[in-house]
């Protein structure tokens, strides 16, 4: 769904929601395995049973692990370790009731990469070439853990035919672990010695976070008008602290020879205690919204959600433990008409426009911050407005879309970095509009192609950053990681019933790396594709990413360009699929 979305989805929707599903019990007992294998030393494996639970029920259960040595190169030895476990089960108490109970535990350990230093306006790899590109100069060892759970369940059941009532809720206990990580790195340097200064750190942050949500589901008259009305309450509760890693006490970082990457001995190492941050936020919501047919061929929606929020946070390594706590409340309403031009059976052309307003509050304190730092934000407000067209020809096989959009974004949070710290501010508006157009089309089990195009013009509007040591103004500079132009387009065939064909191609146009537009990322383009082949019940697929190994950096350091961080070279895969299902339910 494009455009802010808060009356439904909740205040943080700001410019589009994406539902995504997991997998659902099958009709039938079924099997499916997965096994890949391909470059950067990458194994996957996955396996998935599910099927019915008599006439009452169906269930589903999957597990995965993933290994790989990643593409970076250098001294230090790169791994990821992820494994996951999932499980549903869906009850049918009635004809008119229906449950979903999801479990879900994912566990990764791996290393983080360090980047490609930029200095004076030029990659590091440009100016020494015994630097490579690829380089990880990070401190061996895993350097990040991640353990989440997850418990979700919806329950939903029918009244008298014209209203549903649904419930829901869910549960995520989250551990980020950072261990020994020197990922960030940057000024001073010095290449008549090759070196360059390394930030390196530790922190750990665990969170509790509970979410619930009631809501009715109103058809209250003749044809397509219906009406959704409800309420939710969010909670979460966490904490988080860590050290910075140094032998420097004017840098608070340590010196790193990049050619050789040897770091300090253990037994040198100084710690600096930060964050210590003892948090907690509370947020209810009303909404609702309200969707009638007054005239043939048009179509109004009319929406809005009343948020309040609550948050407090006790510096528990600062003196006296000082508490902040605040509140914000806003209204977030929406309003959307349709209107369709032509109906002609096989094809119709609708033409449509959206006002909608968001509320993003803080979510929880800055992390890299000084502990005895008090930093007090507030709530950010999103406007957005988009108008477009939509058209379906030749029996629904071709589909095109235009839209022309328009988001503002007031009291947007912005992060500067000194040194090894963050530190976030209020600082002014953001202003983001652009067209956006979709063609695709597909004749059923031969071919399909799809093409999109989005042009940006995206841009800081009033924005002034204050700081102890002046002023930093960014008015009318373009937004970080923000390219002006993307396109995507590809295509899939099935040349034979066993063979299929697929390729993608993307482009990104250059972008202003930081907030202060010193530096410019260039434009690239990438090729993925597949082939795949199958017989019974196997398949097998050989893909490809970046198949023409264009080098490109797609991200970086947004607040003072001092590094970027390379895209992924190319990679080659193979998969073994395997799926078999029984004839009995």
């Amino acid at each position: 769904l494009r455009g802010p979305n808060s009356a439904l989805y909740g205040r943080t929707a700001i410019g589009g929601t994406i539902n995504l599903l997991t997998a659902e019990p099958s009709p039938t007992h079924h099997l499916r395995a997965d096994l890949t294998a391909g470059d950067f030393d990458t194994t996957k494996g996955m396996a998935a049973v599910s099927g019915p639970l008599r006439d009452w029920g169906g269930y589903y259960l999957s597990g995965s692990t993933e290994r790989n040595h990643g593409y970076f190169t250098g001294p230090i030895d790169y791994q990821v370790e992820r494994a996951s476990l999932f499980g549903k089960l869906t009850l049918t108490p009635d004809a008119r009731s229906f449950a979903k109970l999801s479990v879900n535990t994912v566990e990764s350990d791996q290393s983080t990469p360090t980047n490609v230093p930029i200095i004076g306006g030029r990659f590091l790899s440009d100016i020494d070439p015994r630097f490579d590109r690829l380089s990880n100069l990070n401190v061996p060892g895993t350097n990040y853990h991640q353990e989440e759970d997850r418990l979700t369940g919806t329950y939903s059941r029918l009244f008298a035919g014209k209203v549903n009532l649904v419930a829901l809720f869910g549960y995520r206990q989250i551990q980020y672990k950072f261990i020994d990580d020197g990922d960030v790195i940057g000024a001073p340097y010095d290449l008549a010695a090759n070196t360059l200064t390394m930030y390196p750190f530790d922190q750990e942050t665990n969170e509790d976070i509970a979410y619930s949500e009631l809501r009715l589901e109103l058809v209250p008259g003749p044809g397509d008008s219906s009406l959704i009305v409800g309420g939710s309450f969010e909670s979460t509760r966490g904490f988080s602290a860590g050290n910075l890693i140094y032998t420097d006490p004017d840098t608070f970082g340590w010196p790193l020879n990049y050619l050789d990457g040897v770091h300090p001995p253990r037994s040198e190492w100084n710690f600096f205690r930060f964050g210590g941050n003892d948090y907690g936020q509370d947020g209810t919501g009303l909404f609702g919204q309200y969707l009638i047919e007054p005239a043939r061929r048009l179509q109004v929606t009319a929406g809005g959600r009343y948020d309040h929020f609550a948050l407090d946070n006790i510096l528990t390594f600062s003196a006296g433990r000082p508490r902040i706590e605040d509140s914000f409340h806003a209204f977030s309403p929406k309003l959307g008409v349709t209107y369709q031009l032509f109906d002609g059976g096989s094809s119709d052309v609708s033409v449509y426009g959206q006002y909608a307003e968001a509320f993003l509050p803080p979510r929880r304190p800055s992390q890299l911050r000084p502990s005895n730092t008090a930093v007090e934000l507030q709530p950010e407000d999103v406007r957005n407005v988009e108008v477009g067209v939509k058209a379906n020809a030749l029996g629904s096989r071709l589909f095109v879309q235009g839209a022309y959009f328009r988001m503002s974004r007031d009291g947007i949070i912005t992060t500067v970095r000194q040194g090894p710290f963050f530190l976030p501010s209020n600082a002014g508006e953001h202003e983001y509009e652009g067209v956006e157009a979709e063609v695709r089309w597909s004749a059923p089990g031969v071919v399909s192609a799809y093409f999109n195009a989005a042009l940006y013009d995206n841009r800081f509007c009033r924005f002034v950053i204050q700081s102890s040591g002046g002023d930093t103004v960014l008015t009318g500079n373009r937004l970080p990681i923000a390219p002006d132009r993307v396109l995507n387009g590809g295509f899939s065939v099935s040349p034979h019933r066993r063979i299929g064909v697929e390729v993608n191609v993307k482009h990104i146009g250059r972008v202003a790396i930081d907030q202060g537009n010193t530096f410019e990322l260039d434009a690239y383009t990438l090729v993925d594709a597949a082939i795949s082949w199958s017989r019974g019940p196997l398949r097998l697929t050989l893909s490809g990413h970046n198949l023409f190994d264009e080098e490109y950096f797609g991200n970086g350091d947004t607040s003072l360009a001092e590094s970027a961080d390379p895209g992924r070279p190319r990679q080659v895969l193979l998969t073994a699929s395997f799926q078999a299902s029984s004839t009995r339910r």
